[in-house]
């Protein structure tokens, strides 16, 4: 810890600070901005300065300041118990505050945006008050936890499982603590939320996070009061691409339906074709990025013959794969459906297929769960515990074979998600899906999405059939999804896993209205959004 420190410093105060003193700098005063925006309020409750993510929305806020909106952004300032910073895997840090503290101080003055921090707004005693607020809610016996008309209990929890990286120990006494010190987390949030909203009404609340209990809680009361809440948020689905608004593809097709409005075509162009099977193309064959920065794949390619023996594909029998998420990943939980979250779904499932000879049910977790992020307790330990002796027809397909989930299409007589991109990918593939969560394409006819869980196994057994899917819509519909809602970044040489170095640009000068249209369209869609199509940026 104390290296990496020392590095973090060394980085700074021998490369970093001069870049960003230069780059963060003008020559010129006397710039012009938009009389449609001036005087916009934005907030960015930006709360944690830790991840690189952090200076991507700090200039993004700089910029909508350059075109005449008043942005305030609200830091944590070492207030908060709970914060996603603080988990299992640094709880002995005495520090664990440091990074952020060192870059609140050293590199967010530099942006030169008006900073408020939690202080600011709660004093002590009103720290204190939510603090023995906590202590009692958690000791009450319920499963809504409301202030100011929010209901706060699934992001506290949420933010529990995610302290533990999902393997939340048996011991009640260690997560009563983490509990505790999150509601009061989120009760401090809820509160800063609403007093803002009181003393200032800011038009636009921006970040790049709606969930846990430090964020949520700004998420749900903005979206309650006027729906004023957006994000910006990487994807691996694109190093150098950034997804507006990401909780409002899920929410309805409604983005989707704009969309197409705004095209001159129905259909597919050529042009269009080759950018969506090029993307496709990257992800079947393993040269993703994300996929070759895990090393999750096998390198080589693995015959059929001998996958399928491996697999012990049985000819006559209903294989059905089912492709679990990370189930304490970001905000999963609120793309429930069917089943509330991943856990219940999958052992559910498994329950449904256990005692049908005719069918063989393959479960394939993510491979993040040991190549990337790594859960303390995965999936695959959880079947294990409640089926000790796997049922016959049950299959773990372990994140160790390395195994492209590309490779097990030729034998997937059904697919099952609860959410995701793979879902998608099968049906461009010709294969049946069952969703079960909430879904950028629920609602599209696209996919089969049971509403009871007999419709669920009548399904999954093969006793009724998923829609037949119109291929141009599911083809258009990938477009949009895989290509148009990756919006071009340019601000830093990459916005997913970027090892920041600097920005993009010379100097603020870079960023006024007019020299970078990806940033003047993410701008529209933040200060003008109404009349912005987030998907119909200019064409590369």
């Amino acid at each position: 810890m104390i290296v990496q420190r020392l590095r973090h410093l060394l980085r700074y105060y021998l490369f970093l600070r001069s870049v960003l003193m230069r780059q963060l700098s003008s020559n010129s005063k006397s710039w012009v901005v938009a009389s449609k925006t001036k005087g916009m309020r934005v907030l960015v409750p930006l709360i944690e300065t830790s991840h690189y993510q952090y200076l991507q929305i700090l200039i993004i806020a700089k910029a909508l300041q350059l075109r005449g909106a008043e942005v305030k952004v609200l830091i944590c300032g070492q207030s908060l118990d709970g914060c996603e910073i603080k988990s299992l895997r640094n709880e002995h840090d005495n520090d664990p505050c440091w990074t952020c503290r060192f870059n609140e101080r050293n590199i967010v003055p530099l942006f030169g945006l008006e900073v408020i921090r939690i202080k600011d707004v709660l004093v002590k005693e009103e720290v204190l008050e939510l603090g023995d607020a906590a202590t009692k809610a958690f000791s009450s016996d319920v499963i809504a936890i409301t202030r100011h008309g929010v209901n706060l209990f699934q992001c506290i929890e949420d933010s529990v499982v995610r302290y533990f990286y999902g393997g939340v120990p048996l011991d009640k006494g260690t997560v009563k603590e983490i509990r505790r010190k999150h509601i009061k987390t989120a009760f401090m949030s809820i509160e800063i939320a609403k007093r803002i909203d009181d003393a200032w009404t800011p038009d636009v609340v921006f970040n790049n996070m709606g969930c846990y209990s430090a964020w949520e809680p700004f998420f749900r009361f903005y979206e309650k009061m006027g729906n004023r809440f957006i994000t910006m948020s990487m994807t691996p689905l694109d190093y150098r691409c950034i997804r507006f608004n990401l909780p409002n593809l899920f929410q309805s097709s409604r983005r989707f339906v704009r969309y197409n409005k705004s095209r001159q075509n129905v259909t597919l162009s050529t042009k269009e074709k080759v950018y969506l099977q090029q993307f496709l193309r990257e992800r079947t064959t393993g040269q993703a990025e994300i996929f070759k920065d895990l090393g999750s794949f096998a390198k080589l390619p693995v015959g059929d013959d001998v996958l399928k023996a491996k697999l012990k594909i049985f000819p006559g029998k209903r294989n059905i794969f089912l492709f679990p998420n990370i189930f304490w990943d970001v905000g999963l939980s609120d793309n429930g459906g069917l089943y509330p979250d991943v856990l219940q779904w999958v052992l559910g499932t498994v329950e449904l297929c256990r005692k049908d000879d005719n069918c063989h049910l393959y479960i394939k977790p993510h491979p993040a769960e040991v190549f990337g992020v790594r859960s303390s307790k995965g999936v695959s330990q959880f079947i294990k515990e409640k089926y000790p002796v796997l049922p016959e027809n049950v299959t773990i397909i372990e994140p160790e074979w390395r195994l492209k989930p590309y490779d097990l299409f030729p034998f997937i007589d059904v697919g099952v998600i609860f959410t995701g991109t793979l879902g998608l990918e099968m049906m461009l593939a010709g294969i049946p899906v069952i969703s079960t969560g909430l879904t950028s394409h629920k609602g599209l006819n696209l996919a089969a999405e049971p509403e009871s869980i007999n419709a669920y196994r009548a399904l999954l057994l093969g006793e009724t059939k998923p829609p037949a899917v119109n291929y141009d819509q599911l083809e258009l519909f990938a477009y949009f999804y895989f290509i148009r809602t990756l919006i071009p970044w340019r601000l830093t040489k990459q916005a997913y896993a970027d090892d920041f170095d600097g920005f993009s640009f010379n100097s603020l000068e870079d960023l006024i209205p007019g020299k970078d249209r990806y940033l003047d369209h993410l701008c529209n869609c933040i200060l003008d959004k109404d009349n912005t199509v987030p998907e119909a940026w200019p064409d590369i």
